[in-house]
């Protein structure tokens, strides 16, 4: 994984740069987070950082970065690939129901807690 902690947007001469928290480790550790919240057996989990744009990601350095068409053929990929069971993603849907419902949380209260926590 990355351990650049920030990632710099260049924009157009006439906007202004951009620096922002590297989504990569920011996915990990929503991956990582949802994984403990499992009860069993989580499911595979993939980060994908997708970028409305393919010129977006021309000079982005990392295999997690997608354009729409690149991300829709991964995800496409990996749908065709994976044999689950009914029984399977009824368990995973199930499940991600009970977290939603233990753990779940407003958008305001999730900022609040990230500003507390940073």
């Amino acid at each position: 994984m990355c351990d650049i902690l920030y990632w710099h947007a260049e924009k157009e001469a006439w906007q202004e740069d951009k620096e922002f928290k590297n989504p990569v480790k920011q996915n990990q550790g929503h991956i990582n987070h949802l994984r403990r919240m499992f009860k069993n057996n989580p499911p595979k989990m993939y980060s994908l950082i997708i970028f409305p744009a393919a010129d977006s990601i021309d000079n982005v350095n990392s295999k997690f970065a997608y354009d729409v068409d690149s991300a829709h053929d991964f995800i496409y990929e990996k749908i065709n690939e994976s044999k689950y069971s009914d029984q399977f993603v009824n368990r995973i849907y199930n499940d991600l129901k009970d977290i939603i419902d233990t753990y779940g949380i407003s958008i305001e209260e999730h900022k609040r807690n990230l500003r507390n926590k940073h």
